[in-house]
Order: structure tokens, then C-alpha cells, then sequence
């Protein structure tokens, strides 16, 4: 009995100072643990504060999770130890049992405790990675947010051109500041599509000086870009543009004096005309009296500005463009009208030339080669001249010589009656008594 006694209260002391040993090392793997929760949430914290710095602390969380994942494995395998040893006694220790299950609940409370604190590290871990990615998802929405709104209209943008490409203008400020050489290469893309009412309204708003030396620029080109015409049609446009700047109008029109190639081979008066700028004639006709009256050399083209333009009307045969040059104050000698006006029954060209010419001082009753301009009419059989020469004070019933007789004559000697019935209309009578002979006009 007595040395089954010692038996016992030795396997007593054992248990209890293996319990109590475990314990010490629970209550020790407790505290570490908690140290570690502490740790845990102090890194999130400083996840939050700092995010550049997340990943590398939750590489250290993840490399802290694995030993102490290792060390609750080796606990657990120590406590599946104690309890096969607890269980090895015989039935001669069974009255010793009790304290041993007395135990085990508070192993098992101990074992909890210790998983609990595991688990909670993991349960921790969770939630922050959860919002590690919570808060990494709205950084990568944010610049997407950012993005829709900073993008512009959906307006379609021109490409930008080379630095030998000038950009096209788009405002009138464009062109303010540059120089004429600048603004000229400026303008290039305007010029090249002939868009020469974009490059007039972007010109508007310079310095009288600044427009002046863009425009000859531009007027002394060589480069085929803008025609002659096209060239006419800005200076102008640019003229138009300042009805109550007189310098400004005659400055730019000097440049027609200095360029006269654009205009030489027509004439500048008609080219205005004919462009639709009949409302600047008064302007050019007095710009250009003034010019041959300050200049010593004046070219011809100007010297001769309204003869040549009455002229160039007469030969293209176009009566609108001489009635706008008549209408816009030109005028000429009656001798130079009159040799136009007999230019236009002999080459029997429109109608419409006539009045206009007689406004210019043609006398339509001049002589020349034993005609005159009406019974030249009659012999051409051209009713509509016969009509305009009669309205434009021609004698109908004037004999030049015996052998042509009046022009009722020759109209009825020749069978043209409609000649004959705008004679008759105008008071012509078929005998009549020869004039005296006048001079040829």
C-alpha cells in the first residue's frame, strides 16, 4: 500500500507541475500573441496613414503569421502528448482520474484561449487586406474620375503642323504682334485655299502700318498661291473696310501703283468692277488724282486709269461693268468717248455701250468716212444701235454724203425693215435735203 501510495502522489506532483509548466508556457504564448495583435494594429494604422508603405507591411504580417502559425502547431501537438501520458495509467490510479479530467477543461479552455488569439490575428489579417484592396479599388477609380472630367468636348482638333506648316488662324487677335514676314507664312494655309475673305477679316484689326506691310507681302508673292485676281479682291476688301479711314485707303491702294503686273494686263478699274467693289471707284479715282499729282514717276497704268478701264469695258464688250465706271465718276475727254462710241457701231458690238458712252461726252452725230455712226448702224442692219444712237441724240433725217443718203435710205434700199420701222419711230422721213459736210469726228 505504501508504495502504491507514492506511486500515486508521484504521478500527482508530475501532472501537477506539467500543468503548471503549460500553463506557463500558454499564459507566455498568450502575451507574445497580444504583444503581436498590438503590433498588427499599430502597422494598420500605419497603413493608413502611410499607403505607399502597405505592401511591404503586409509582406511582415504575412512572414509574422508563419511562425506563429508553426508555434501553435507545436502546442497543439504537446497537448495531444500530455493527455496520451494522462491516459497510460492503470486502474490502480483510477481514483486519481478525476483530478486528470479536472484538467483536461482547463487545458482545453487554455488551448482555446491560445486558438482564439490565432484566430482573431487571422480575422484581423482579413479585414486588412479587405481594406488594403477597399482602398487600393477607389485609387484606381479616382484617376478615371479624373480623367471624365478633365476630358474636353468632343470637338474634333486640327492636327498641329510642322514648324514649316504655319498653323491656320482662327481669331482676329491671331496676327497681332507678329511681323509681316511672320504673319505672311502665318497665313500660308488661307492663301494656298484661296480663302482671301478669312485673310481680310483676320487683317481688320491691325495697325494701319502692320496691314499695309502684310498686304504687299502678300501682293508681291511669287509663289502662285493667290492669283492676281484673287490679290485685286483683298486690297479691295481691305479698302471697304475702312470707309472712314482715308489714309488707310490710300495706303493700301499705293500698292497697286508699286505691283501693277496684277492689274497691267486688264485694267485696275474694271477688275474693281467686275469683283463687285464698284462702291470704291469714287475712293481709286480720287486716290489715283492725287498720287499723279504728288508723284514724280506715276505709271502709265494709273496715269491712264479711267481711259483704260472705259476702254477695256469696250473691248470685252461689257456694258454692266462700264455702266458701274460711269456711275463711280469716271471721266474722259468727248473725243476719247467719241472714238470709243465709234469703235462699238463699226465692230458692231452691244447696244448697251452706247448710252453710257454718250454720258461720257461721244457725239453721236460725228462723221467719219462719209458715214455717220447711225447710217453705219442702218448699213450694218442693227436695230438695237440704230435705237440707242437715235435715243442718244443722233439725227435720224442727217444726209453725210449723197452717195450714202440718210439712213432711212439705206435701210429701205436694203430691205431692213425692222431698221426702217425704229427710224420711222424715231421721225425719220425718207427725202430730205443734203447737210453740209461736216468734219470727221
Amino acid at each position: 500500500m505504501g508504495r502504491k501510495h507514492s506511486d500515486i502522489t508521484f504521478l500527482l506532483s508530475f501532472l501537477l507541475a506539467f500543468s503548471a509548466s503549460l500553463g506557463w508556457f500558454f499564459s507566455m504564448q498568450l502575451e507574445r500573441t497580444e504583444k503581436e495583435l498590438a503590433t498588427q494594429i499599430e502597422g494598420e494604422a500605419a497603413v493608413e496613414e502611410a499607403e505607399p508603405a502597405e505592401e511591404d507591411e503586409k509582406g511582415a504580417v504575412e512572414k509574422e503569421e508563419e511562425p506563429e502559425e508553426a508555434e501553435a502547431a507545436e502546442v497543439e501537438e504537446g497537448a495531444e502528448l500530455a493527455e496520451e501520458e494522462a491516459e497510460e495509467p492503470t486502474e490502480q490510479v483510477e481514483e486519481v482520474e478525476e483530478p486528470t479530467e479536472e484538467a483536461e477543461p482547463g487545458e482545453e479552455e487554455t488551448a482555446e484561449e491560445v486558438e482564439k488569439p490565432s484566430q482573431e490575428v487571422e480575422e484581423m489579417d482579413e479585414p486588412t487586406e479587405e481594406v488594403a484592396v477597399e482602398k487600393a479599388a477607389p485609387e484606381a477609380e479616382e484617376p478615371s474620375e479624373e480623367k471624365e472630367i478633365e476630358e474636353p468636348p468632343a470637338i474634333p482638333e486640327a492636327p498641329q503642323p510642322a514648324e514649316h506648316e504655319p498653323q491656320p488662324v482662327t481669331s482676329e487677335s491671331s496676327l497681332n504682334g507678329l511681323s509681316a514676314q511672320t504673319a505672311f507664312q502665318v497665313l500660308t494655309p488661307l492663301r494656298a485655299s484661296h480663302s482671301v475673305d478669312k485673310i481680310a477679316e483676320l487683317m481688320r484689326g491691325l495697325p494701319i502700318q502692320n496691314m499695309e506691310l502684310l498686304a504687299e507681302e502678300i501682293v508681291k508673292d511669287a509663289s502662285g498661291l493667290l492669283e492676281d485676281k484673287h490679290k485685286m479682291e483683298l486690297i479691295s476688301m481691305l479698302v471697304t473696310q475702312h470707309p472712314e479711314n482715308v489714309q488707310a485707303q490710300y495706303a493700301l491702294l499705293s500698292i497697286l501703283a508699286r505691283y501693277v503686273h496684277i492689274h497691267q494686263e486688264r485694267s485696275l478699274l474694271l477688275d474693281i468692277a467686275e469683283l463687285g467693289f464698284a462702291n470704291i471707284i469714287p475712293v481709286v479715282l480720287s486716290w489715283a488724282q492725287e498720287f499723279v499729282a504728288k508723284q514724280e514717276h506715276v505709271p502709265k497704268e494709273i496715269k491712264n486709269l479711267e481711259l483704260d478701264g472705259v476702254a477695256a469695258a469696250v473691248r470685252e464688250n461689257i456694258s454692266k461693268e462700264l455702266g458701274m465706271l460711269v456711275d463711280g465718276g469716271v471721266k474722259l475727254q468727248p473725243q476719247q468717248a467719241t472714238d470709243l462710241l465709234w469703235i462699238v457701231v463699226e465692230q458692231k458690238k452691244d447696244a448697251g455701250l452706247i448710252p453710257y458712252l454718250a454720258k461720257l461726252g461721244a457725239n453721236a452725230n460725228a462723221v467719219k468716212d462719209k458715214h455717220t455712226m447711225l447710217t453705219q448702224a442702218a448699213q450694218n442692219n442693227n436695230p438695237a444701235q440704230v435705237d440707242q444712237l437715235a435715243q442718244a441724240g443722233a439725227d435720224v433725217n442727217k444726209m453725210p454724203s449723197v452717195e450714202t443718203g440718210t439712213a432711212l435710205q439705206i435701210a429701205s434700199q436694203n430691205g431692213f425693215a425692222k431698221v426702217e420701222n425704229v427710224l420711222r419711230k424715231h421721225g425719220a422721213k425718207k427725202f430730205v435735203r443734203q447737210a453740209a459736210p461736216e468734219a470727221a469726228g
